[in-house]
């Protein structure tokens, strides 16, 4: 990798901020899905772009089709960001709600790009808020990459521009039903050149 890899101490504090914002993410989807959510803490992991496919079907561990969000961001960080949603996770969420778990309608879409849209913010806001507070982000409106699709051909009909990608496993638990969401954000080497530096200040303050 041409950018500066991540520490395990970048990754150690990247983990506890990312949590804040998983936990404010946690508090909007049980008012959203009016049920309890317990969120765990998130895994996150730096890989290179060419390695996306065969690390997804790694991570999703699921042989069946896939759904995922599209959302960009940008200001102070910028880039890309895909919530992925295994089958089950789908009819998790649909069954949750009284929807047909057959086939992802348009109810179905709309909820996943809403929850797709809590995730997104929550993690990205929370990093921005905690690296430079008073600072937010700016998002695109989230949109559908892909429908029903195997993880193994995620990217197969889509071109990226990025060198790298942060690999976030966020696992969260609804009442007694449990399924996991996973979020890979894009950045260019500039915002995660600007990222390291933003984490170098945090853990000097520390």
């Amino acid at each position: 990798m041409n950018a500066r890899m991540l520490s395990e101490d970048h990754y150690e504090v990247l983990r506890e901020i990312i949590n804040i914002g998983m936990g404010q993410a946690g508090a909007a989807l049980a008012k959203l899905l009016d049920t309890f959510v317990e969120l765990a803490v998130p895994n996150v992991t730096m890989i290179d772009a060419h390695q996306l496919t065969s690390v997804v079907a790694e991570v999703v561990d699921d042989p069946g089709e896939i759904t995922a969000i599209r959302q960009a961001f940008y200001n102070q960080l910028h880039g890309e960001a895909l919530v992925i949603y295994n089958r089950q996770g789908c009819r998790e969420l649909a069954d949750l709600l009284g929807y047909d778990d057959e086939d992802i309608d348009r109810s179905d879409q709309e909820l996943l790009l809403d929850v797709g849209n809590i995730l997104v913010g929550a993690c990205m806001n929370g990093i921005a808020e905690q690296l430079n507070p008073g600072h937010e982000l700016s998002f695109s409106p989230p949109s559908l990459f892909c429908e029903n699709m195997p993880p193994d051909r995620l990217f197969s009909h889509h071109e990226t521009s990025w060198n790298y990608a942060l690999l976030l496993k966020v696992a969260f638990r609804l009442e007694q039903r449990a399924f996991s969401s996973h979020i890979l954000i894009f950045m260019p080497e500039q915002s995660i050149d600007y990222l390291i530096q933003a984490l170098d200040k945090w853990i000097e303050a520390l």
